[in-house]
């Protein structure tokens, strides 16, 4: 570009025109993951267009900062491979007249963007009350989506969530899917931000729930290399003990369960091990010598975000 042209772009205040010294890889044309942030907390994040623009906040950062705030139940995150999303050509607002010599009316710079979005887990029980709540277009939120290598930040805009539902097709071939649109008056296209690393995309925000707090007069955490966390009885005999669950960085507003032998099911009264909802404590009465245990501790965030934890007992012989 010339001199007079890059001084014609400045005094235009019209962005520069990007030049590529190699040809760029071009974008697989869907949205891979999505989320719905209150609106303000992102910035108060540091996240805004403005701040990625400028480089203060790294676009690979975004997904960070918003399973962050799932976790403080701010936001709503639809992970990659269980999303799919499109964006139509955006459509021109027009002023209401033509004037002088013009042909048409002109463009106003304001445009109608529509995205929609196809979610894999439509169908259940929760899921679907959650979308009926959210047809009601009663909260405000932020908008944030991924492609491949790019990230876009829709903020401050007045969203309006619409044509929510899933379809039974009568093929029992296929799965019930559902999904929803959301549209709004932008000022021009979304902005597209290069540097996302596709793979942190993947996976639900989960809960970290540490290795529970032990006596170690009574139970001993294997070394051994395992699928699930074994902890052997250091006594012979039938085992009574307790063991305290936490999760890592959040101490109140949490629902505890104990599932038995990894299973949908949570374990019946008259097991050997119960869990206290509220504090996380399970505590194992008189387990039987000689056996092996499995469980799955749960955690469950007021915001509706889950964390687990294998957990295996196993006794001595008598």
């Amino acid at each position: 570009m010339s001199t007079l042209n890059l001084l014609m772009a400045c005094s235009d205040e019209a962005p520069l025109f990007e030049s590529f010294i190699a040809t760029p890889k071009s974008e697989k044309s869907n949205i891979i993951a999505v989320a719905l942030v209150n609106r303000g907390e992102l910035a108060a994040e540091d996240v805004t267009e403005t701040l990625i623009s400028d480089g203060t906040t790294d676009p690979n950062d975004v997904v960070d900062i918003v399973r962050a705030l799932q976790l403080s139940g701010k936001a709503f995150y639809f992970p990659k491979g269980k999303i799919n999303g499109k964006k139509a050509k955006p459509d021109e607002k027009v002023s209401s007249q033509t004037f002088g010599l013009d042909l048409d009316p002109k463009p106003t710079g304001e445009v109608g963007i529509m995205l929609s979005f196809m979610y894999e887990y439509f169908y259940s029980t929760q899921t679907t009350k959650w979308f009926n709540w959210l047809r009601e277009n009663k909260a405000n939120y932020d908008l944030v989506y991924w492609t491949e290598n790019y990230v876009h930040i829709v903020e401050n805009k007045s969203l309006i969530f619409h044509n929510v539902g899933s379809e039974i097709t009568g093929n029992a071939a296929e799965i019930i899917t559902g999904g929803f649109d959301v549209k709004y008056l932008g000022d021009g296209e979304p902005v597209p931000y290069i540097g996302v690393d596709a793979s942190k995309l993947e996976g639900y925000t989960k809960l970290t729930i540490a290795d529970p707090t032990i006596d170690t007069d009574d139970l001993v955490k294997g070394t051994c290399s395992a699928n699930c966390n074994v902890y052997a009885a250091v006594a012979t005999g039938t085992l009574t003990t307790t063991l305290q669950f936490a999760v890592t960085g959040q101490t109140s507003c949490l629902t505890w369960q104990l599932h038995a032998d990894c299973s949908k099911a949570t374990v019946g009264g008259s097991d050997t091990a119960q869990i206290n909802p509220i504090t996380g404590l399970v505590t194992v009465t008189a387990q039987l010598a000689n056996t092996r245990k499995k469980y799955r501790v749960v955690a469950i965030s007021d915001a509706g975000v889950l964390g687990e934890y294998c957990l295996e007992l196993v006794t001595k012989t008598a």
